[in-house]
């Protein structure tokens, strides 16, 4: 199981496919392995290296009780780290929810590692609306896991592809087994941190995709606005989860994204 070191922390990943270099990072509360379950490695494994990565604090990674620990920096750097071990210099990314955070990070401190980057379902909150935000999502985490696994549970519908069901029911076997100290510590340092005066200078292809049923379209339609050249998808009647569940539907933008910007 390979992992490497950022400053004593140790990051998971796993390598999939072959071809151009391709980080995919999952939201919070997710597992590099939501990748698999849902459909994105068996469609990309031809055309691309794909590097699945447990963010700090999920999966197989380590685990650090500390808020500062998860600071959009060092978060940053640990993607750094994983290329680095690997000797790629430069990747095109998909990121979704925390995971774009990341990416989003990865545009202020290193952006000539990108060739690409991809956010899905992901954008700043503004100021006035972050307390409230953390004060939810500790809330959720303060209580029982079964809170949160009936949340994703009444997201299925008879609507639901089987494919995406399995998925999420995958996801909730394995989040009935984790601590959630790491989210709580997270939401904790939830700062959003100051990025707009970097996305004017942002260089390279970027691609916003975002929920019709969610919090983020504002904020990441903003974003897409001022980096020159971005792309933007409103999927319609779809939830922030969908955003990266839903691959039958989404995954065809990511591709023609891709493809378009090898």
């Amino acid at each position: 199981m390979p992992f490497v070191n950022n400053d004593g922390v140790r990051i998971h990943y796993e390598v999939v496919g072959e071809g151009s270099p391709l980080l995919l990072v999952h939201g919070l509360m997710g597992f590099h392995e939501d990748w698999i379950d849902n459909g994105y490695v068996q469609e990309l494994k031809h055309d691309y290296m794909m590097v699945l990565v447990d963010l700090r604090g999920h999966g197989e990674s380590d685990k650090p009780v500390e808020p500062e620990a998860y600071k959009l920096r060092p978060m940053a750097e640990d993607i750094v780290e994983v290329m680095d071990e690997l000797d790629v210099s430069k990747s095109h990314y998909v990121g979704h929810s925390l995971g774009g955070y990341v990416g989003l990070g990865l545009t202020k401190y290193a952006l000539n590692r990108l060739n690409s980057l991809t956010v899905l379902d992901y954008g700043p909150y503004q100021a006035e609306h972050l307390s409230e935000v953390k004060e939810t999502w500790e809330g959720y985490y303060s209580q029982e896991k079964e809170l949160m696994i009936t949340l994703i549970a009444s997201s299925i519908t008879d609507e639901t592809p089987p494919f995406y069901k399995n998925a999420l029911m995958k996801w909730v076997e394995k989040y009935r087994k984790v601590d959630v100290t790491p989210y709580t510590a997270w939401c904790k340092i939830r700062e959003q941190e100051e990025l707009t005066n970097v996305f004017p200078s942002v260089n390279i292809p970027c691609l916003f995709i975002c929920a019709e049923n969610g919090t983020y379209k504002i904020p990441a339609k903003e974003i897409s606005e001022m980096i020159n050249g971005a792309e933007y998808r409103l999927m319609k009647g779809l939830s922030h989860i969908d955003v990266w569940g839903r691959s039958d539907l989404v995954l065809p933008h990511v591709k023609s994204f891709l493809e378009k910007n090898g």
